[in-house]
């Protein structure tokens, strides 16, 4: 879902990207032109909406639909199973608190 002309998305990004580079990121990377790209906001109204018509009671902490969404894109662009993208996340999540992460 491509982003509206001037709009975008109107939802902060998800990890606020630092002014300072340390590791330099190729802007053609399919993962930057995807993030780019999508409108966030109105992937997360339909994941929601799809969500809300399969439940049958609203018991249950929400879940975080923006960093399970992805999840799902980073699985199926790399073509890894569950388990692995769980890792990977585990892995650079550590690593984006300052923490030293073990290595998947």
């Amino acid at each position: 879902m491509p982003k509206k002309r001037g709009g975008g998305s109107r939802q902060p990004e998800l990890i606020e990207r630092s002014k300072r580079t340390t590791i330099p990121i190729d802007p053609h990377h399919r993962l930057v032109v995807l993030t780019d790209e999508m409108d966030w906001t109105e992937l997360e109204e339909r994941v929601e909406a799809i969500r809300m018509g399969k439940l049958k009671n609203a018991a249950g902490r929400p879940p975080h639909l923006r960093a399970l969404i992805g999840a799902l894109l980073l699985k199926a662009t790399r073509d890894m199973t569950w388990r692995e993208a769980e890792d990977l996340i585990r892995f650079h999540e550590k690593a984006a608190r300052g923490q030293r992460p073990c290595h998947p």
